[in-house]
């Protein structure tokens, strides 16, 4: 999710989670029940996670499925990205069993902090960040978010 200033949502994992518990990670992610499809989960998700309803998600990239090994476990995810524009911040209400806390940042601020202190992320999101090549797509993407609302 971005802002009306182009920052993204980043949110710090609850360190309640069994895995990547305490680590930085994209807005949200949901695992699928059975018959949902990639945007009800992104939806629920949404909600479970930081009780936002009113939004609009869109689509970016394809669907694709990763194996990533993680300390004794192997993560295997199917994902799709979705982007929204939250335009009331005051919404965002995290669930402290999700959520540990959240924060707002810029396109240059996630890069530097990716290079420098990547081990503070979640693995799958910095394949994210890599397949979807989102440092060097950014101002499309919110350029486009705007548009749309």
């Amino acid at each position: 999710m971005f802002d009306l200033n182009g920052m993204l949502l980043l949110q710090q994992r609850s360190d309640q989670k069994d895995l990547y518990a305490g680590l930085w990670t994209d807005s949200v992610g949901e695992h699928l029940k059975p018959r949902e499809s990639h945007r009800q989960g992104a939806y629920r998700g949404l909600y479970e996670e930081l009780k936002v309803s009113e939004i609009c998600l869109y689509e970016f990239g394809d669907s694709f499925a990763s194996d990533i090994a993680y300390r004794d476990f192997i993560d295997r995810e199917f994902k799709q990205a979705y982007f929204g524009l939250i335009v009331d911040k005051d919404e965002i209400d995290p669930d402290p069993k999700e959520v540990k806390s959240i924060c707002w940042v810029g396109k240059e601020k996630l890069s530097s902090l990716v290079t420098s202190f990547d081990s503070i992320f979640c693995p799958p999101f910095l394949l994210d960040l890599q397949r979807l090549d989102l440092i060097n797509k950014w101002d499309g993407i919110v350029d486009g978010l705007f548009e749309k609302h």
